[in-house]
């Protein structure tokens, strides 16, 4: 009995051992794998190029063309504005005028008139207007010169009143604005009266072509001859 536990005490110890010896082999098997590791030289890792820098010429390429992006949006927006503004300031002028050719300021009408490109609707105010004032300003021509006691030229813008009165009568009806010119003719009249002339005189000395003769006739009547 004894010597069969002998046997196997030493089967066991002797179990042990290769089990120790396996377990030193592993870790023998392990260190020079992990020496044969260190020893291989790591791939070194190729260096990127560097990024070539952009010349001159294609930043100048690629910049004016972002510039006259801008300055094109720049323009339209400008140009709206200023399409919008002119429009407001044209109906604001033309409603103005309208105003003063109610009121019978004929001259004012047409300064707010003047020089604004006139739509084709529009045309029959521009007209009407600068009729009546091309009556109306020799009237107050007539009134200036009497204030600054000049009698010849005063009577001379009544004579041209009535000169224009006749020359766009028959437009002035087709527009609707004799009315309007007949009170401008009535006034002109009254002042003809402070020189003893009347129309008919008057329209007589506007069909002469001789000039020293209208100039006769202006003076004798102003007693300045």
């Amino acid at each position: 009995q004894q010597e069969k536990q002998e046997k196997k005490a030493a089967a066991a110890e002797e179990k042990k051992k290769k089990a120790a010896e396996k377990k030193e082999a592993a870790k023998l098997k392990k260190e020079e794998a992990a020496a044969k590791k260190a020893e291989k030289p790591k791939k070194e890792k190729k260096p990127k190029p560097p990024k070539e820098p952009v010349s001159p010429e294609e930043i100048l390429h690629i910049r004016p063309m972002f510039l006259v992006f801008l300055v094109s949006v720049a323009a339209a927006i400008v140009l709206s504005t200023i399409t919008l503004s002119d429009t407001f300031g044209y109906r604001l002028a033309v409603q103005e005028a309208r105003n003063e050719l109610e009121n019978g300021h004929y001259e004012e009408a047409f300064e707010l008139l003047n020089g604004l490109k006139i739509t084709e609707s529009d045309m029959q105010l521009y007209e009407s207007v600068r009729i009546l004032m091309r009556v109306e300003k020799q009237y107050r021509s007539y009134v200036n010169y009497s204030l600054m006691d000049m009698p010849n030229e005063a009577l001379n813008s009544l004579v041209k009143a009535v000169e224009n009165y006749d020359k766009y009568l028959d437009i002035a009806e087709n527009y609707g604005i004799k009315e309007e010119l007949d009170v401008l003719l009535s006034n002109v009249e009254y002042a003809l009266g402070t020189y003893n002339l009347n129309l008919a005189t008057v329209r007589e000395w506007n069909t002469l072509e001789d000039t020293n003769e209208y100039t006769k006739r202006i003076m004798a009547c102003t007693g300045s001859y």
